[in-house]
C-alpha cells in the first residue's frame, strides 16, 4: 500500500508546475519495489529518462541516460494512517504508469530565479544593446557566509598575551596580527598590538591601533581607558580625563577606568581625596548593578580605594578596613596584600606585615613588588642577609624590574659597596631608560661619592631618554625630578644661573612641585634676592585650587620660614595674615563637606555626579586648548629669552637679573618681550 498526501495535492494536468526534485520524489514514492532492479529499470522510469535527457544534457561531465543507474533499491512502502493521508492499493484505478503520464505532462520549472549569465563574448550578429538594463547580480549562495568562531580568536589572543608576557614582541605580534584578521570587531587584538607597539616606545602607532579599534568597536571601554593610559605617559593630562570620562560613560560598570580616573584626579591633577572617593563610590555602586562582575574587580576597587584613604588622607583604620574587604572578595589579590603589608609595617606591626609578604608569596612567587617590599623591611629590621636573598629573588623574578635594581644598589651603596651599586644602577636605566627615579637615584650617588661632571652626564642622559612627546625643553612630567635633583647640585656647586634654568624648567613641567619651589626660593633668598623669592612663592601658590590641600599649606610653611629667617617682619605678618585666611578656608570647606564623614558615606552616586565632583581642569592644563580634543605642542606655553617686568606686582618665574632660556606658562598680557 503507498500512502501519499492529500491536502494541496492535486494529479491533474492543470497542477501548478513542481520542482523537478518534487518529481523525482513523487515517482520514487509511486514506483513499485519489485519493479527496480539495478539492472532492468520499470518503463515509467525509462519514459522520464529520455524527457529528462533533453532538458537536463550533460550534467556537469554526467548524461541523463545513466542518471538512474546507480540507484539503489527501495524498501516496501510503509503503511501509515492520518487524516490527511489518501490509501493507494495494487488494484486501485489510479496506475504507477498513468500518475507518472500526468507528472510529466506539466512543464519543468526554470533552475533558479535568476536568468543564465551572459556568454563571455556575446556573437557578432546580435550586437548589445546599449539603452538596455544592467544585468542581475550573481545569485546568492544558498548557505549563509560561516561568522568567525570566538574559541579561535580567544585561543588566539590568549598565546599572545602569553607571548608578551615573556617579552617575545614578534611572536605576541604575529599572534594579535591573526586574530584581528579573523574578527576586526574584537577588541582584544587591537589592544594587544597597541601593548606590543608601546612596550617598542612607538607612541604614536600605539596609539594609531587603539583608535582603528575604536572605529570597528565604538565605545570600548578597554580601549578607551588604554588610550587614556597612553595620554597620560605623554603627560596629556586633559586628554587623559577626557578618554577615562568617556570610558565609564560608555561602560560605568568597567573598575579600570573608574581607578584610572580616582588616580589621575588626585595624584597628577591635585583634586583632592573628595574627587577620588566620588569616583570609587560611583564604581561601587555600579559594578553592584551587575550581574557578570568577577570578584577580582571588586578586589582592585578596593585596594585602589583603600591606598588613597591611607596615602593621601592618613587614615590606617580605613585603609585596613578596605584591604580586608578585598581579601574578602579575593583571597589571593596580590595588590591587597601589598599593601596591606605595607600598612602593617609603616604602622610598626612588623609580624602583621611578613604575614601579608608570605600569604602572598604563596601563591605568587615571582612577584618581584612583594619581594622588594619585604626586602625593604628586612632592611629596615636590620637584616641585610635576608634581605640581599629577596633583593637577588626579586631581581632573578623580573629582570626588568628597574626599581627592584634601584633599591637594591641603594641598599649595596649603604653597606659601603659602590661599584656593585654603579653596576646595578646601569643595569636599572637599561632596563628601563624612562624610568626617572633610577637616574636620579646614579646621579645623586656619583654627586656624593663620585665628580659633579659625572652627576651632570648621568641627569642630561636622563633628561633625554625619559623627554615626553611634545613637552618641550622641560621634558614634561617625567623629568621634573632630574630637573629638580640638576638644580640642587648646581646650586651646591655655586653655579647659579645653571641652578635657576634646571629649577625653572622643573617648575615648568609641575607647577604644584612643592621641592623645587622650596629649594629655588630658599637659593634665591640666600643671595640676597628676596624679591625674587617671594615672587616664586607668590606665583606658585597661585597654581593650587581651591580649597587649600596640604601640599599649598606646605609651600605656606616654608614661605613663613623664609621670612623669619631672611625676611622683615612686615613681611613676616603679610604672610602670616594670608596663610590663616587658606586656613580658615580650609577648615569651613571640610566643615561644610564633611570630610571625614564623607570616607564613611556609602550614598548612591551616579556617573555624572561623580564625574562632576572632580571640578574644572586646572588652568594651566586649559590654556591653549579648544573644544575639541588638544592638538600636539598646544599646551599653553610661551618661549621666551628674557622677560621685561611692568611694575612690582607681576609674577616672574626666573629672577630679573639674568636671562633664562625655558618654557614657561605665563600670561601674555602682563609681559612683552625686550
Amino acid at each position: 500500500m503507498l500512502l501519499l498526501p492529500c491536502r494541496g495535492h492535486n494529479l491533474s494536468p492543470s497542477t501548478p508546475p513542481r520542482p523537478l526534485l518534487l518529481q523525482l520524489l513523487l515517482l520514487l514514492l509511486l514506483a513499485p519495489a519489485a519493479s527496480f532492479s539495478p539492472a532492468k529499470p520499470p518503463r515509467a522510469a525509462s519514459r522520464l529518462r529520455s524527457g529528462l535527457g533533453s532538458e537536463l544534457g550533460d550534467g556537469g561531465g554526467r548524461d541523463g541516460k545513466d542518471m538512474f543507474m546507480d540507484l539503489p533499491p527501495i524498501p516496501p512502502p510503509v503503511n501509515i494512517s492520518g487524516s490527511n493521508l489518501l490509501t493507494f492499493t495494487s488494484d486501485s484505478d489510479i496506475s504507477t504508469r498513468s500518475i507518472a503520464k500526468d507528472l510529466l505532462s506539466s512543464p519543468l520549472p526554470p533552475s533558479r530565479p535568476y536568468p543564465p549569465s551572459p556568454p563571455s563574448t556575446p556573437p557578432a550578429s546580435s550586437p548589445p544593446d546599449p539603452e538596455a538594463p544592467p544585468p542581475l547580480p550573481p545569485a546568492p549562495l544558498s548557505y549563509p557566509v560561516t561568522p568567525p568562531l570566538p574559541v579561535n580568536t580567544a585561543r588566539l589572543t590568549y598565546h599572545a598575551r602569553m607571548a608578551l608576557r615573556k617579552n617575545k614582541l614578534s611572536e605576541a605580534e604575529s599572534l594579535y596580527s591573526e586574530a584581528r584578521s579573523r574578527d576586526p570587531e574584537d577588541g582584544r587584538s587591537w589592544l594587544g598590538l597597541s601593548r606590543v607597539a608601546a612596550r617598542r616606545h612607538q607612541h604614536a602607532p600605539a596609539r594609531s591601533l587603539l583608535l582603528q579599534g575604536l572605529a570597528y568597536s565604538p565605545g570600548n571601554p578597554f580601549l578607551l581607558q588604554a588610550l587614556g593610559s597612553l595620554h597620560e605617559r605623554a603627560g596629556e593630562l586633559a586628554l587623559a580625563e577626557r578618554r577615562y570620562a568617556a570610558c565609564v560613560r560608555a561602560e560605568p560598570g568597567h573598575a579600570a577606568g573608574w581607578i584610572s580616573l580616582a588616580q589621575l584626579r588626585t595624584r597628577k591633577l591635585a583634586r583632592g581625596a573628595a574627587a577620588g572617593r566620588a569616583c570609587y563610590q560611583a564604581a561601587e555602586l555600579h559594578l553592584g548593578r551587575r550581574k557578570d562582575v568577577g570578584e577580582s574587580s571588586y578586589a582592585f576597587l578596593y585596594t585602589a580605594w583603600a591606598d588613597l584613604e591611607y596615602k593621601a588622607c592618613g587614615n590606617a583604620e580605613r585603609g585596613r578596613e578596605l584591604c580586608l574587604k578585598a581579601l574578602a572578595r579575593d583571597p589571593r589579590c596580590s595588590a591587597a596584600l601589598l599593601l596591606l603589608g605595607g600598612l602593617c609595617r609603616d604602622t610598626g606591626d612588623a609580624k602583621g606585615a611578613r604575614a601579608a609578604y608570605e600569604g602572598c608569596l604563596r601563591h605568587d612567587p615571582r612577584n618581584s613588588r612583594v619581594l622588594l617590599a619585604y626586602a625593604l623591611m628586612e632592611a629596615e629590621q636590620s637584616s641585610p642577609r635576608s634581605a640581599i636573598s629577596l633583593f637577588e629573588r626579586a631581581v632573578a623574578a623580573n629582570g626588568r624590574d628597574s626599581g627592584a635594581l634601584q633599591s637594591y644598589a641603594l641598599f649595596v651603596a649603604g653597606l659601603g659597596d659602590l661599584e656593585t651599586a654603579r653596576r646595578l644602577m646601569e643595569r636599572a636605566t637599561r632596563a628601563n631608560p624612562r624610568h626617572a627615579a633610577a637616574w636620579v637615584s646614579w646621579g645623586v650617588l656619583e654627586s656624593k661619592h663620585g665628580t659633579a661632571e659625572a652627576a651632570r652626564k648621568i641627569f642630561q642622559s636622563g633628561v633625554w631618554a625619559c623627554a615626553q612627546r611634545a613637552a618641550g625643553k622641560s621634558g614634561g612630567r617625567r623629568c621634573r625630578e632630574l630637573w629638580q635633583a640638576w638644580g640642587c647640585l648646581e646650586a651646591k656647586e655655586g653655579d647659579w644661573m645653571e641652578a635657576r634654568k634646571c629649577f625653572s624648567r622643573c617648575i615648568d613641567s609641575d607647577v604644584t612641585n612643592v621641592q623645587a619651589v622650596n629649594a629655588w626660593a630658599l637659593m634665591e633668598a640666600k643671595l640676597g634676592n628676596l624679591k625674587d623669592a617671594r615672587t616664586i612663592f607668590d606665583r606658585a601658590l597661585k597654581e593650587f585650587r581651591n580649597p587649600p590641600s596640604e601640599a599649598k599649606m606646605g609651600v605656606w610653611d616654608r614661605y613663613e620660614e623664609m621670612e623669619v629667617k631672611f625676611g622683615d617682619e612686615r613681611g613676616k605678618a603679610v604672610v602670616q595674615a594670608r596663610r590663616l585666611q587658606d586656613v580658615a578656608m580650609l577648615e569651613k570647606w571640610r566643615f561644610r563637606k564633611g570630610e571625614e564623614s564623607a570616607a564613611e558615606s556609602s550614598d548612591p552616586i551616579s556617573v555624572e555626579e561623580a564625574l562632576a565632583a572632580g571640578g574644572s581642569l586646572p588652568r594651566n592644563l586649559l590654556a591653549g586648548m579648544s573644544d575639541g580634543e588638544m592638538e600636539e605642542g598646544e599646551e599653553g606655553e610661551e618661549e621666551v629669552i628674557t622677560w621685561k617686568q611692568r611694575s612690582a606686582d607681576d609674577d616672574v618665574w626666573m629672577s630679573a637679573e639674568g636671562a633664562i632660556e625655558s618654557k614657561v606658562r605665563i600670561r601674555k598680557t602682563n609681559y612683552s618681550k625686550e
